[in-house]
């Protein structure tokens, strides 16, 4: 199952166990617990399976929280009379949960799968023939000086990216489908020259934090001058992280991010 059936159809769940439950005279309370409580621990056993994140577990937690209090609200105005008046602050929550569901799903995706290359090629440089990724401060691992040592260590790799006159374009990792083979294809060019570098060792590192966590080291080969690939095939969905290295002489350049591997 992807992200949309399970958000939208848990959500769905919610809304149909809790106006069955009330057409079967069960008591306010306990349509509230079953029409939550079952489509939560649902999708507690599947993501325990294919974890997703914790991202996308708190955004699905919190669109069946926000059906079940506007199932709620939707069912306590029906059963007023129709003398009485609609009060307009249920409508506004309401309407306030939706607006922040949807927001937290674009931001979602913006994160897990980035900028659409037809929208960031309209303000971003070089962004029409590749996925664009965020240079965040995450990719290291935070310790006790992690504010001194997070500047520090994207310093570092700009000055040796400087250094070299590299321009590395990344392409195939940006996502996946369960089971299916992805080509993964590093380019390497000189900035000044556009010509391709070769001699580079180039080896991936993927990590998957899933109950049963997986590593598993890939050497790439030089298809091309300049161009460096493999082919990967991811057996779990969710979220894989990965760790890009190029080695040239004595110098190594480093990169991380992570894969979001859908269902196939």
């Amino acid at each position: 199952m992807n992200y949309s059936e399970t958000i939208f159809g848990g959500g769905f769940l919610v809304v149909f166990l809790y106006f069955g439950l009330r057409m079967l005279k069960a008591p306010a309370y306990w349509r509230m617990v079953i029409s939550l409580l079952i489509p939560t621990v649902a999708y507690a056993v599947y993501a325990s399976k294919h974890w997703p994140g914790g991202d996308m577990v708190t955004m699905h937690i919190v669109f069946y929280l926000a059906a079940g209090y506007a199932s709620g609200l939707v069912g306590s105005q029906l059963g007023k009379r129709k003398t009485q008046k609609t009060e307009p602050w249920p409508v506004a929550i309401v309407t306030f949960f939706i607006v922040l569901i949807i927001l937290q799903a674009i931001f979602l995706v913006v994160a897990r799968r980035g900028i659409p290359v037809q929208m960031a090629a309209w303000f971003l440089p070089d962004a029409s023939h590749h996925a664009v990724h965020t240079e965040f401060s995450g990719v290291v691992a935070h310790g006790e000086y992690a504010a001194k040592a997070i500047p520090q260590h994207l310093r570092s790799r700009y000055d040796l990216i400087h250094k070299l006159g590299w321009k590395v374009r990344i392409h195939g990792l940006s996502s996946a489908t369960q089971n299916r083979p992805v080509p993964v294809a590093i380019e390497v060019t000189a900035i000044k020259t556009g010509q391709p570098v070769d001699g580079i060792t180039a080896s991936l590192v993927l990590r998957y934090g899933g109950f049963v966590p997986k590593t598993r080291k890939i050497v790439l080969r030089e298809l091309s001058p300049g161009i460096y690939g493999t082919s990967v095939t991811f057996e779990e969905t969710g979220s894989w992280e990965y760790d890009l290295t190029l080695r040239y002489g004595q110098e190594a350049y480093e990169h991380s991010n992570r894969v979001l591997v859908y269902v196939g």
